[in-house]
């Protein structure tokens, strides 16, 4: 490629290269222009995309490709002959631009030049390549990207030709990230959402008419036939009747699986059609496809549609719809959860709020006090006398936390005595009993731990310091430290006690429960044994009934005593 012209000739391709295969319509893989065959399209290569591999010929084989292309576009129009092969190739020959991309912003390689990428040494010049864009030296590896160049090599998607680039200016074109082309298309999604939001309001308006149709046709069926002898059977196929003009149901015989959850029907699996949008879906228990809900239900948890009818207070009145788990969420579940929403909390959920709130207060309460403390503690280190107002406030703040932490007590055993209405409440009830059993723990049992700041501490140097400060003081302030003292002895018991009480009230509780099963197994037991005892009473064991055989009769039938005794063995 480096030596153009003595390997192409429009008269005469070289003997030397009698081994070229004619190859006709060659396409170039960059701008798809098609060639006669491979030397046109190299020529094509090096001048139109610039592929020339030797940098230092890069001029020189510009100047022989324009000599070639000029003997090509002036020879023979109609064909190129091979000598050596003696083939006539038909001319597609493109027309060869003149005009150049600019290379005055090249880097002249020199020997010891880096590669600009990756920094190490070109020694090989040969394996040197430009950035048609840039300009800058690279390692032929690493300036394999193309990119749309116009002649002042400059990006130009539109009108540029593909040039060989750097991996840096090909990342640093604009408009380009890691996933493409950035396009916005916040506005096309938002329609499409906002359409899609429409269409689901549609349809859920058209789900609850169709229920509201089903439920005052079945309640007036059923009036008009609770009075018949035949009512039950009419009632019946009038129902179906009802279901099936109301909702168009689909063809069951094409279907072979699942509308929701894909299972294949078999003799087991039957087929089931919802009432409401009269898809085909199972009865499986596990992925609850299809469920049978009670029309007295459903009006109950839909009393926002306007129905014409209500469901009779008859007792006997049990009619039912069976609903896929789609049209459920989307007409049922909705209207029931706003419901338990609007409906006052249980119990138990009231006196946890009331828990919950007290808690939030002793939270707050308690950084004050033990701020108030350590600055206390800090006079103290300091044989400084405490301040009479610090000394009212950490008395103040104690008390309150002593009255919270008793009413918090009070509140979790009258939660904890509630007697629990489903397995949800019972769980709640345990959580709140380890929850306030960590509370107290954490919040009141340190409080019995404070040191006596206010009155004697500690041995022999440490106390006489204190009761030399505390006898400097004002009769006010001694006054409050006595009180105080009290006070941390008298509430430091009350919270150890509340404890105890808590922790044997779970002890007897546990005791309680393990003894109640115990009882259980014991009763379970005795059931076992009684039986055991009626069973033997019916099925007496039978009695082998011992007969005298006399061997010296001549008249024995030695056969009859042998059938006698195995029939006596297998009975046995």
């Amino acid at each position: 490629m480096n030596n153009l012209q003595s390997e192409v000739d429009t008269h005469d391709i070289n003997s030397e290269s009698s081994n070229v295969v004619s190859v006709e319509n060659i396409n170039c893989p960059i701008c798809f222009t098609s060639f006669g065959n491979l030397t046109l399209l190299n020529i094509h290569l090096d001048t139109d995309h610039g592929f020339s591999d030797n940098i230092s010929d890069a001029t020189n084989i510009s100047s022989e490709s324009d000599k070639v292309s000029a003997k090509i576009r002036s020879s023979n129009p109609g064909t190129i002959k091979n000598r050596s092969n003696d083939v006539t190739i038909p001319r597609k020959i493109p027309v060869v631009s003149k005009a150049k991309i600019k290379i005055n912003h090249w880097k002249k390689y020199t020997p010891g030049s880096k590669c600009h990428d990756c920094k190490h040494i070109l020694n090989n010049q040969s394996q040197v390549r430009n950035c048609r864009k840039c300009g800058y030296l690279f390692a032929k590896e690493h300036c394999r990207n193309v990119i749309k160049l116009n002649l002042k090599a400059q990006y130009d998607p539109d009108n540029g030709k593909w040039y060989n680039c750097c991996h840096t200016c090909f990342n640093m074109r604009p408009g380009y990230n890691d996933y493409g082309t950035r396009v916005d298309l916040t506005e096309t999604f938002s329609k499409i959402r906002s359409n899609r939001s429409d269409d689901k309001e549609l349809r859920k308006l058209q789900l609850e008419n169709r229920l509201v149709t089903l439920i005052d046709g079945v309640i007036g069926l059923y009036l008009k036939y609770q009075d018949s002898i035949l009512g039950p059977v009419k009632l019946d196929y009038s129902i179906s009747l009802l279901e099936k003009s109301t909702v168009p149901w689909k063809d069951d015989s094409t279907i072979s699986n699942c509308n929701i959850c894909r299972s294949k029907f078999t003799l087991l699996l039957r087929k089931h059609h919802c009432r409401l949008c009269g898809s085909v879906v199972c009865d499986k228990v596990d992925t609850g496809c299809s469920n049978e809900l009670l029309i007295r239900f459903l009006q109950n948890a839909t009393r926002d549609l306007n129905y014409e009818r209500e469901v009779p207070n008859d007792p006997d009145f049990d009619k039912s719809l069976r609903l896929c788990s789609k049209c459920v969420e989307m007409v049922y579940v909705p209207r029931v959860y706003k419901q338990d929403m609007q409906a006052p909390p249980s119990l138990i959920i009231s006196k946890y709020y009331s828990l919950q709130n007290l808690t939030v207060a002793i939270n707050q309460v308690l950084p004050k006090f033990e701020d108030l403390l350590s600055k206390i503690e800090i006079d103290k280190e300091m044989n400084n006398i405490p301040s009479v107002t610090d000394v009212r406030e950490l008395s103040k703040q104690r008390e309150k936390l002593i009255r919270s932490f008793k009413t918090y007590n009070i509140l979790t055993k009258q939660l904890l005595g509630i007697p629990p209405v489903n397995i949800s409440e019972k769980r709640i009830q345990e959580s709140i009993r380890v929850v306030a059993y960590e509370f107290i723990n954490e919040k009141i049992l340190p409080m019995k731990n404070v040191p006596n700041i206010l009155g004697n501490t500690g041995p022999s140097t440490g106390s006489s310091s204190n009761n030399s400060i505390m006898e400097e003081g004002t009769p006010e302030v001694k006054k409050i430290v006595r009180t105080n003292d009290v006070n941390v002895l008298r509430y430091s018991a009350l919270a150890l006690g509340l404890v105890v009480g808590l922790k044997t009230d779970m002890n007897l509780r546990c005791s309680a429960k393990c003894q109640a099963e115990e009882d259980t197994y014991q009763k379970q037991v005795n059931l076992i044994k009684e039986a055991k005892a009626e069973w033997a009473k019916l099925h007496p064991k039978k009695v082998a009934e011992t007969t005298e055989v006399n061997l010296e009769d001549p008249n024995l039938d030695y056969a009859a005593v042998i059938l006698n005794a195995v029939e006596s063995l297998k009975s046995a």
